[in-house]
């Protein structure tokens, strides 16, 4: 709905003239803001970047494929970031215009505009991939980019600070979790609550520090993984993860980083894609121990990472707030464990990725 604006602004207001009672007095008018150019369609040739695995063959070899939403290109410091993510958190890995080529001479903040690019990792070729988060061990050090962003990050829902984190609007807002709600175990497993400021009282994933003011429908593109906080140029900003049919569109960095991880292990296509050969997963088993890597058929990655393989995600629909399935649900539910899915193929492989602590460790 336009707004009002009386008096004089970036308009000139009319000067009318009330004869009938007040001959002497003029009134300011009362003008209407110009409306808001509506939304505009998304083009069908949206330019996309595919980012791949120099160790396989160009058929197969997807790890991500993002939109071209940066000035026609792609931000390369949040593109090379989601890439280490998948290769284990490598923050020492490099894109390149050709398998296992030079890097891209690009810095940090430069875009991205070719269609394609390979992320590559030093002396290690064929190195493994993330399937998804459970396989995924938060990393004891956050990528340089990350740590060295002198702004101070989003603030935590307070009730005293009700205004939405990407709008600033005040109203309809709701509390979204920033590391969801249903991954209480992996939380847990990792030791999120180390990072907050209150530990003793952050042992779940509803404490303060792990919430967000958002607008209602902001809420809904979050939990969808369609945007992130990430940072560019020293600031905090959304990055637009996924194209929609239109083009509208203090919480700790270890949360946000995390929430970041999770929106790019939404999109990965490395295990669901067909491919002949075999595929180099990091693998974490349901017992303690360091991640390690399992070799498994592609057909095999398939039927465990495929889309709807592993059921419904709560970070994956609009609801709010879901609640976290018991061990008893879990028992009858064949996407709570993949051991059975999984058969023979885990005992094959024993070897470790560079032996990165998969947990963050108290000292």
């Amino acid at each position: 709905m336009a707004g009002l604006v009386c008096g004089p602004g970036s308009w000139q207001p009319r000067q009318a003239q009330r004869t009938s009672i007040h001959p002497a007095i003029l009134s300011p008018s009362i003008q209407l803001r110009p409306p808001s150019e509506p939304c505009r369609p998304t083009s069908e040739n949206l330019a996309k970047t595919n980012f791949r695995h120099p160790g396989y063959a160009d058929r197969e070899n997807v790890l991500l494929i993002l939109p071209a939403f940066d000035a026609k290109g792609i931000h390369r410091e949040t593109a090379r970031i989601a890439c280490c993510i998948l290769a284990n958190c490598a923050w020492h890995g490099y894109l390149s215009l050709v398998p296992d080529g030079p890097r891209v001479p690009a810095g940090p903040d430069d875009i991205l505009t070719a269609p394609a690019y390979y992320f590559c990792v030093p002396d290690a070729p064929k190195y493994a991939v993330v399937p998804s988060l459970e396989h995924l061990g938060f990393p004891s050090q956050l990528p340089s980019s990350w740590q060295d962003n002198t702004q101070a990050p989003i603030l935590s829902a307070s009730p005293c600070v009700e205004t939405s984190r990407f709008t600033c609007s005040s109203l309809p807002l709701e509390i979204a979790h920033i590391i969801p709600a249903m991954d209480v175990d992996w939380w847990q497993e990792n030791r999120m609550y180390v990072h907050a400021r209150q530990p003793s009282a952050s042992m779940d994933t509803h404490c303060p520090d792990n919430t967000l003011w958002l607008r209602e429908d902001v809420h809904t593109l979050w939990d969808a993984h369609r945007l992130a906080f990430v940072p560019k140029q020293g600031a905090w900003v959304a990055h637009v993860l996924e194209a929609g049919a239109t083009d509208e569109l203090q919480a700790l960095r270890e949360y946000l980083f995390a929430r970041f991880a999770m929106a790019i292990l939404d999109k990965a296509m490395f295990a669901r894609q067909p491919g002949k050969g075999p595929r180099r997963l990091v693998w974490i088993g349901t017992g303690a121990g360091e991640p390690g890597v399992r070799e498994l058929p592609a057909q095999q990655c398939r039927a465990i990472f495929g889309l709807g393989a592993l059921g419904t995600r709560s970070s994956r629909s609009p609801n709010k707030s879901p609640r976290k399935r018991t061990r008893t649900e879990c028992d009858d539910e064949d996407d709570c464990d993949y051991g059975d899915e999984i058969g023979s193929y885990e005992s094959d492989m024993s070897e470790t990725e560079r032996g990165r602590p998969r947990n963050v460790r108290v000292s």
